[in-house]
Order: structure tokens, then C-alpha cells, then sequence
């Protein structure tokens, strides 16, 4: 079991098994075990120091794929490598189309009825498009005269093209029906060059197969269905010597693409690696180089596959670096004829930049594997202009910065230099991921069996909170028998019992969890008890506690299976922990050391912040997001792509950005003004959430903002040091900052407010610096300025920062940052409303101020807003009912002034309509009259735009009069409307699409002093309402 050193079977999917196949039960730290047994047999072991050299080599390598050119531009097009079985028997599954980013794009945004419709549609269009290949590769003899009829009868190849054309256009005027055009002609657009690169990489495999065959060697020979090699994707771990699959097309300069995947996926159950290539178990072409892999301990295996089996290496399990580590070590030691124990780990990288590849460690990835896997892309010069203009284009869209287009025609060097090159953060804790696809077997076993009498606890990540887990004893070739099953759909979670026709439902169990993105689960079969159970872990369980269990299950489960609906779901971070112990293991976010504690201990950092010497704070950043190619291609192929260029570069500006800080609340990117928005599209920034940011994964957020890797806060809840700087830019907390924000005020701030300081600090003293290295946190003292910048090699643009003169005449510091020097526009935000909103009158705590005859405070220090503190924001009123007009003018708008408004009335509908065109108020206010007088289009127009570009609208109405301009506002906007007579609010369920609830915030609670009619109510339209 996972982690304990055992993962059951290679192959998650097994419907893709044949008659005589069979999962393998495979104890991968056993055979980690006797692999180092075997090379210590003479008594020889490697020097200690050695030994833990050539680990941490290991421990840093990737997995690297070779492909020529041709054979790159059309995996482009399909979004993963496929393996042989793949390509040969499953190449026209629709299951694979449904992935592309148009159907993933439809899917997301469909109701669940209408998910059926698009899978038909797909499934229709892939059986259209394989017919008609078919019939263009064997083409259909001309029937003689009075035998067409009977051909068609018989179902020949003509009827069935036919009948599936016939399909595929009735799917797709239904599809038309549900969805705009333009959307359904760019799915179809993207399906036809899916279905066309498949076909050609089909044809590209066969032609392969039929020049490889041999007896003993060759992809396509008989052994590599006996190995079940056909299966996987070959790749090799670590630095890649070019002579392993290689197609040249007779141009020997030409070294191909390289994909260097990231470690993570090591760890999916599909993945094994082995020291040598698998043919070399049946070849014995491998003896010469490592003779002692047959020293068998007991009896020998006798076939090729149980040989292979026998040598299967799995990252997941322990000592799997170390068998490395010693094989290779060992490897170089027999070449060189030297004692084990002289040999370095120099010795060892010289061997594998010198040896077949096929000697060195071959790594099975899985059946399909995604190019959202791939790290980094390296292609020399020479090669990448062997692409056609198109192709080069569709590549540098896809992988972005991830490209690296090497000089000359050597592109071997950069290779093995980042396949083995030190990361930044380690591969999180042993657990794999897969995605359950929508296929028309809807039931995906899981890799593993429930031990009786203990306690079995699987972790995992679900995309969509639509799936199913069953449980059961006695499963069959594709699924589970009479499972008991927990049913997550939306909020709602069951959990049913057939044996005991028990059900238990919870309504709200998805409450404000998952929506918005992946949430963490629970399974906890607890065998000792005799009790299952379901819950939220990780973050999740911050926003939701409820637990489902129930007792006394009939017949205890051995099996687990995932049961999905139609649409692209995903599970991702599956972890599978069998006992109580070990709870280490439950931690779920995985923390960066950082490289240059070489020189200084954690205590010696601590001491550091506490004393006079110049404490200093590295942290790097998260490798790059894996939004990949889905997103990517789809923009390129239909052209809406926001930006095909290639990565952006961190701000100058750093920290100190002006724009960066308008980001930090309710504001998009998409929100700002179009120069300030301009600016960010066209640098990256800081995101201050960490890892702890909710849009984390989301490619258009991960390309415009990075993200610090951090170690968890030692105490957790318990620290006590959220307000130092420096502990707050080390470490990671939960719901906070990443760090703490230089307060505007300074040493002036005369602020008490807990939030304050859990956000600013007023240390005049320290420095932030942020380039693409990380962050540091440094002291800004004069003397130590030239130390401070040499280590952080902070950029020209940032030193220059510190000589550059503000207005004021004094000089621009790293701690001198005025954060509110930022238009009017970014002052509405909630990550920074310290200076606005009075806590004493939240908390209601007056003191000795002056009341009123009804107990209200005399004065404006009183208010929730003070005053003032909206200075810049203008509201756009429009006072349809006349007779409040008078009271408008003489009570609200006045109060409004004092905070600082910038108010504008208007009384007649066309004059509100054209100051709304001008696009230069905030808020617009609305109250309703008792007729409409004017241009109800145009009205309704502007209203909907200055909604949509995220402006907040306020709507008021008095009970006794008709709600004609609520009723034209609403109805356009979300589609509600209003019914005349009635206390309730109404939407039409024809067009009615339900929309997140959210809070209102605080803001509108300093609205308060506005004419109050004794029945009239208001309602606030949110901008994120839309």
C-alpha cells in the first residue's frame, strides 16, 4: 500500500486488459531491497559519503521523452502521448476528445442535462470522422448494376458512412439548439485536427511496428506484448544520450524534442521504472554491463516478464533512490574495474552520459500521458526550424516559458543539465493522480484493497463535486458488486447501505466547499470499529465539518471504485495510509527548504531577526502552474487567446507597485482601468495569498501572478510571531498574507486594530526585494546596503528605486512604500479598509461621546465610515420618484460629501442613460418612479454594460408604487423580475442561471444615513453578481 512500500498493479484502467492478463501484485520495496542485496553480495558497499551524493543525483531527476519533430507537431494536436495499445486499439475512443479545451470549456458551463448532448455530439463526430479515414485508406469498389441496394441493405461501408453522417448532423442541429453557433463550429474545428493528428500517429505507429519487428528486439516484436511494454510511454530518468528511439530522418545534426515531465508524476500507480530496458530481459543484451542481476536469491524466474517484474522500481516506495544510487555506482565500479567504494558520484555521471540509453533507467509512464505533465520542452535551433511557421507558433502558445530553444544544433547539454537539476521544493509525499475520464465505462476501480481488521484511510481531490464512491467485497471484470456507496451531487452528500437499506443524507455537506475549485475528502474505513465514514480533510475541512458515517456494515468492503457522470472530472492527490500510526503522513502541503540554510541553521535565522545583525529571508517561488496545453491550444486555434507571448517578467517595480496593490480585493485584472490593466497583463506580480490562493491552477491567474513556496509555521494556530516580519515571510499561515505589507502611515500609524497588524508592519528598517530568484527580506540599513544587494543580485531597475527622489524631496526608500497612492478607483477594496471603517462604532463602543434623544453618537468620528475616507468615489444617482427628490438633495446627498462622494443626480431617465456613458462613476443608485419615461433600450444597455464592467448598482423601490425601473434593471442583468402586488422576488425559470451567494460587505453598511421612507427597502446588486 501507498506509502508503506506497495502499489497493486501497474494498470488503473483495467478494462484495457487482455484475456490472459492479470493485475500484478508487485512489492516494490522488496525489490528495491534485493536489488542492493545483490550488489552487496561480495561484501562490497560504497563509501557513505558517496552513496548519499549519487542519492540526492536521483532524487532531482526527471523523466525525459525524445520524439522527432513530425511526430511533436501532431501530439500538439491530440495533448498527450499515446502509447502503441493506445495509438493501435483505443486511437478513436471519444473518451480522449471529450479532454480537448472547447468540450472541457462546454462541459464547465452546461447544465447536466445538456453534458449528454455534447458527449453524443463528440461520440458522433469521432465515429464520422474514423468511417470516412477508413473508407479513403480501402476504398469502396464500385458496385455493378442492382447490387448497390443490396449492398446498403447489407449495412456495407457506404451505409454506415451514411447513417453515421446522417447521426452526426442531427446531433449537431440539437447541439445548435442548446448552444451559440460559434461555439459548436470551434469544438467541431478543434475535433477535426484532433482526429486527423490521431490518424496520422496511428499510420506513424503501424509503420514503426512494421519496421522494428523482430524476434528478440524492436518496438512492435512479439515480447513487447509478453512485456506489456505496448502499453506505456518509454521515457528516461535523468540525462537522456539521444540513442534511444531515435529518428533522424537522415539528418544527423537533427537531436529531436525533448519533454522533460516534472517528478510528480513518478508517482502515479501506472508509472514503474526498471535499470535497463525491458526488451534486455528477454534479449540478455544487459549481462555484460550489471552481472549480477541474476543472482537470484531462492528460485530464478523463469520468463522474461517475471524477470522484469522482479526488477520493478516504484518512487513511491522506500529505498527506491538508494537501489539506484548503488546500481550505477556499482555499474561504474565493474566498467572501471575499481573497488565500489572509490567510486564517486562524478564517476557515476560520467557513465550515464556515456552509456546506451538503453543501460540506464527506463522509466514506463502511463497509458496516455498528458502533456500538462511536461516541465520543460528543450529543441535546439537547428531543429525547431525543421517546424512549419504554424507549428512553431502553436508551440511557443502551448508551453510558454516552458520552451527552451538552444543555439546551434546541440541541444544535449541544456538537457541533461535540467533533467538532473536541482528543484526548488521536493515531490510532495508519496500519492498519485489520475483523471477519471467520461467514457461510456463510467466505473474506475481503484489501484488498491481494503486490509480487513485495520484502518484504511484514502485521501483524494476531486475537480467537480459530482461522483460517487462505491465499496464492496466482490467486484466484477469492470466495477464493483452490489456496492454500499457515498454520492456526492452539489451540496449534497448520501451515503446508502443495500445490506441494511440504510441511507443517511446531508443537504448541506458542499456547502461553500468546491465550488470555485478542487476539494479535499476523506474515506476512513476503520476496520477496528467497524464503522465508514466520509468528511472533508485539509483546507476543505476549514469551511465544512460535516461528517457522514454509519456502523455495522453487512460485509466488510475490500474494493473501492469511482463512479463519475458524464463530464471531466479529475482526483488528483490520491493517497491511501492502511493503520493509525505514521499521522506525519496526513500532511498535505509540502514545504521548501531553502538552499542557503547551507550556511546558517533554522536557529541561527531566528536569533538573527531577534538581534541587532541584519536578519535576512530567501523564499523562492512555485515552479510554474501546470495550465498547459488544453487552455492554450484552444486559444490558438480559435485565435480568443488573450496573449500568445511568451512568459512575463516580474514588475520592476517589485512590491512597491502601485497597480499590484489594487488587485488585493474584489478587483480583477479585467476590472481595472484599461492602462492600469494594460500594466498587468504585461509584467507579473506577487500574489500574497501563497499557496493558500483559492485561484491557484488557474492558468489565466498562474500567468499574471507567482506564488512564494513556503514551510508551514512550526506552531500552527499557536504561533505567536504573526506580527514579525520576518517569521511572516518565512513561513506559511493559513489565511493570512505571505507577508506582511509596509503600513502607509509609518511610525505615524496610530491604528490598534489586531487586523492591522496581522497585514502591515511600521519597521522603517527592512526592505523588500523581489526578483526571479524570490523574495528577500533584508534590513535597509545604510551600512550594510551594498552587502544587502550583492546577496539579493536585486535587478538595476529595483537598486535604482533607492536613489530615485519622491515629490516630497526625500529619498524613496524600501520602506517608505505609500500604498495608497493608487487612483480612486482600487479605495473600495476589503483587503485594506483599516483607515475607512471605524471599529469602535462596529463594536458599538462609544465611550463618553454625546447621544441624541435616540442614543446615537452627535458627530461624524462616530460613523462606521469615517469621514472622508471615500474620497474619489463617485455615485450616479437616478431619482425617478420626484417627490423624494427634495429629501434627497437636502439629507443623503450631504452626508455622502462628508465621506467624501462625489454625487450627481439625475431626474430623468435619458439623462441618467448618457451619464452612465461616460463611464466615470463607481456606483449608480436607482429609485424607482411610477411610470418610465424615456428610452427603455438604451437604458437597459447602459445599465447591463456599467454592470458588467464592474460597477456596483443600487436599487431602491417604495412599496406602494410600480417597480418599473427594478423590474427593466433586474430583468436584464439576472434575469429577475419582479411581481407587482407581492412581498416576494422572482426569476424566470426559463433563463435563470443560479449565481454564488455572497456577503454584502461592509461597505454598504456605511451607507446609512439616506432618506428611510417607513416602507420602502433597497436592494444592492454585488459586481459579482454577473
Amino acid at each position: 500500500m501507498i506509502p508503506a512500500g506497495r502499489v497493486w498493479g501497474h494498470n488503473t484502467c483495467q478494462h484495457l486488459m487482455q484475456e490472459d492478463e492479470a493485475v500484478v501484485k508487485v512489492s516494490f520495496h522488496h525489490n528495491a531491497k534485493a536489488l542492493i542485496d545483490k550488489i552487496r553480495l561480495k561484501g562490497q558497499a560504497p563509501d557513505s559519503e558517496h552513496l548519499a551524493a549519487a542519492v540526492s543525483f536521483w532524487q532531482n531527476c526527471r523523466p525525459v521523452h525524445r520524439l522527432p519533430v513530425s511526430s511533436f507537431a501532431k501530439v500538439l494536436r491530440t495533448g498527450f502521448l499515446g502509447s502503441q495499445h493506445c495509438l493501435q486499439t483505443h486511437a478513436h475512443d471519444s473518451e480522449f476528445a471529450m479532454q480537448l479545451p472547447s468540450v472541457v470549456a462546454l462541459v464547465a458551463s452546461s447544465f447536466g442535462e445538456y453534458i449528454a448532448a455534447i458527449q453524443d455530439f463528440v461520440d458522433a463526430f469521432v465515429r464520422h470522422e474514423v468511417l470516412a479515414h477508413q473508407a479513403s485508406r480501402h476504398p469502396i469498389l464500385q458496385p455493378q448494376q442492382g447490387q448497390e441496394v443490396a449492398l446498403n441493405a447489407m449495412g456495407g461501408q457506404k451505409a454506415q458512412i451514411q447513417n453515421a453522417k446522417q447521426d452526426l448532423n442531427t446531433r449537431r442541429e440539437h447541439l445548435m439548439t442548446l448552444f451559440r453557433r460559434n461555439k459548436v463550429q470551434s469544438l467541431e474545428t478543434e475535433l477535426s485536427g484532433y482526429t486527423r493528428a490521431f490518424q496520422e500517429l496511428q499510420a506513424a505507429s503501424e509503420e514503426a511496428a512494421r519496421q522494428g519487428k523482430h524476434t528478440t528486439i524492436g518496438i512492435g516484436h512479439q515480447y513487447d506484448r509478453v512485456l506489456e511494454t505496448n502499453k506505456m510511454v518509454f521515457a528516461i530518468l535523468g540525462p537522456h544520450t539521444l540513442n534511444y528511439g531515435e529518428d533522424k530522418d537522415g539528418d544527423e545534426h537533427d537531436q529531436g524534442v525533448h519533454l522533460i515531465f516534472r517528478p510528480e508524476c513518478l508517482h502515479h500507480p501506472d508509472v514503474f521504472v526498471t535499470p535497463m530496458a525491458a526488451t534486455f530481459y528477454n534479449s540478455g543484451h544487459g549481462d555484460a554491463e550489471r552481472p549480477w542481476w541474476k543472482c537470484w536469491q531462492g528460485s530464478a524466474p523463469t520468463s522474461a516478464f517475471d524477470k522484469m517484474t522482479a526488477e520493478k522500481l516504484h518512487p513511491s516506495s522506500p529505498l527506491f533512490y538508494e537501489a539506484l544510487a548503488h546500481e550505477f555506482l556499482a555499474r561504474e565500479a565493474h566498467k572501471k574495474s575499481k573497488p565500489l567504494r572509490e567510486i564517486t558520484r562524478e564517476d557515476m555521471l560520467r557513465y550515464l552520459k556515456t552509456a546506451n540509453a538503453h543501460h540506464v533507467v527506463e522509466t514506463h509512464l502511463p497509458y496516455a500521458t498528458p502533456l500538462t505533465w511536461v516541465e520543460r520542452v528543450i529543441i535546439s535551433e537547428h531543429t525547431f526550424a525543421k517546424m512549419s511557421e504554424s507549428d512553431q507558433i502553436t508551440t511557443r502558445t502551448v508551453f510558454g516559458p516552458n520552451l527552451e530553444i538552444v543555439a546551434g544544433t546541440d541541444s544535449a547539454q541544456a538537457q541533461w543539465k535540467y533533467a538532473s537539476s536541482k528543484r526548488l521544493q521536493p515531490v510532495p509525499r508519496p500519492s498519485f493522480s489520475w483523471t477519471v475520464l467520461p467514457t461510456r465505462i463510467l466505473e474506475v476501480v481503484l489501484p488498491v484493497q481494503i486490509p480487513p481488521k485495520q484502518r484504511t484511510r484514502i485521501f483524494f481531490r476531486a475537480s467537480r463535486p459530482n461522483f460517487r464512491v462505491n465499496l464492496a467485497s466482490d467486484r466484477r471484470s469492470r466495477g464493483l458488486l452490489n456496492p454500499t456507496f457515498v454520492r456526492v451531487d452539489g451540496e449534497q452528500c448520501t451515503v446508502h447501505d443495500p445490506s441494511r437499506k440504510f441511507t443517511s443524507v446531508d443537504k448541506h455537506f458542499n456547502r461553500g466547499v468546491g465550488k470555485d475549485g478542487s476539494a479535499m475528502y476523506c474515506l476512513d474505513v476503520d476496520g477496528h470499529l467497524g464503522r465508514i465514514s466520509f468528511q472533508h480533510a485539509g483546507v476543505s475541512s476549514m469551511f465544512s465539518s460535516s461528517v457522514l458515517s454509519f456502523d455495522r456494515v453487512g460485509c466488510w468492503p475490500k474494493h473501492v471504485s469511482f463512479v463519475v457522470p458524464r463530464g471531466h472530472i479529475s482526483f488528483s492527490d490520491v493517497r491511501v495510509y492502511v493503520g493509525s500510526k505514521d499521522t506525519y503522513l496526513l500532511e498535505h502541503e509540502c514545504a521548501w527548504q531553502p538552499l542557503e540554510q547551507e550556511n546558517a541553521s533554522a536557529a541561527g535565522t531566528s536569533a538573527a531577526t531577534q538581534d541587532d545583525v541584519p536578519g535576512q529571508v530567501k523564499i523562492a517561488f512555485r515552479s510554474e502552474p501546470e495550465e498547459g496545453w488544453m487552455s492554450k491550444a484552444y486559444h490558438f486555434v480559435t485565435g480568443k487567446g488573450k496573449s500568445s507571448a511568451p512568459a512575463l517578467k516580474l514588475c520592476s517595480s517589485g512590491l512597491e507597485c502601485q497597480v499590484l496593490a489594487s488587485t488585493h480585493g474584489v478587483y480583477g485584472v479585467d476590472d481595472l482601468p484599461h492602462h492600469l490593466s494594460q500594466h498587468m497583463r504585461k509584467n507579473r506580480h506577487l500574489c500574497l495569498h501563497g499557496r493558500s490562493c483559492r485561484h491557484l491552477g488557474d492558468g489565466d491567474h498562474d500567468l499574471l501572478f507567482v506564488h512564494m513556496e513556503k514551510q508551514d509555521c512550526p506552531n500552527g494556530d499557536a504561533c505567536g510571531q504573526l506580527c514579525d516580519p520576518h517569521h511572516r515571510a518565512e513561513y506559511h499561515h493559513d489565511g493570512l498574507w505571505d507577508l506582511l505589507l509596509p503600513c502607509r502611515h509609518g511610525s505615524r500609524c496610530n491604528i490598534k486594530d489586531e487586523k492591522h497588524g496581522l497585514r502591515y508592519h511600521h519597521d522603517a528598517t527592512l526592505k523588500y526585494i523581489l526578483n526571479d530568484d524570490g523574495l528577500q527580506l533584508a534590513k535597509a540599513d545604510c551600512r550594510d546596503d551594498r552587502r544587502n544587494r550583492s546577496v539579493a543580485a536585486s535587478s538595476s531597475a529595483e537598486a535604482g528605486l533607492e536613489s530615485k527622489p519622491k515629490q516630497s524631496g526625500r529619498q524613496l526608500g524600501y520602506s517608505d512604500v505609500d500604498f495608497s497612492a493608487i487612483q480612486a478607483e482600487v479605495q473600495d477594496r476589503i483587503d485594506d479598509m483599516e483607515g475607512i471603517y471605524n471599529d469602535a462604532a462596529i463594536a458599538g463602543d462609544f465611550k463618553d461621546a454625546k447621544l441624541d434623544q435616540y442614543g446615537n453618537p452627535i458627530g461624524g468620528d462616530f460613523d462606521l465610515a469615517r469621514d472622508g475616507a471615500f474620497e474619489g468615489f463617485k455615485i450616479l444617482v437616478l431619482c425617478a420618484y420626484h417627490s423624494m427628490h427634495g429629501d434627497l438633495v437636502s439629507l443623503t446627498i450631504p452626508e455622502l460629501r462628508k465621506k467624501g462622494f462625489e454625487v450627481q443626480t439625475c431626474t430623468k431617465e435619458d439623462e441618467f442613460t448618457a451619464a452612465l456613458r461616460e463611464g466615470s462613476f463607481h456606483v449608480a443608485w436607482i429609485i424607482s418612479g411610477k411610470c418610465f419615461a424615456g428610452d427603455k433600450a438604451a437604458f437597459v444597455s447602459e445599465v447591463r454594460k456599467f454592470h458588467e464592467a464592474g460597477r456596483g448598482i443600487r436599487i431602491y423601490h417604495i412599496s406602494y408604487i410600480p417597480m418599473h425601473h427594478p423590474c427593466e434593471a433586474l430583468t436584464s442583468i439576472i434575469h429577475y423580475s419582479y411581481i407587482c402586488g407581492r412581498a416576494s422576488l422572482r426569476h424566470r425559470a426559463s433563463a435563470w442561471k443560479p449565481y454564488g451567494a455572497r456577503p454584502l460587505r461592509r461597505a454598504s453598511k456605511g451607507l446609512c444615513r439616506y432618506c428611510q421612507a417607513p416602507r420602502g427597502c433597497d436592494h444592492l446588486l454585488p459586481r459579482s453578481c454577473s
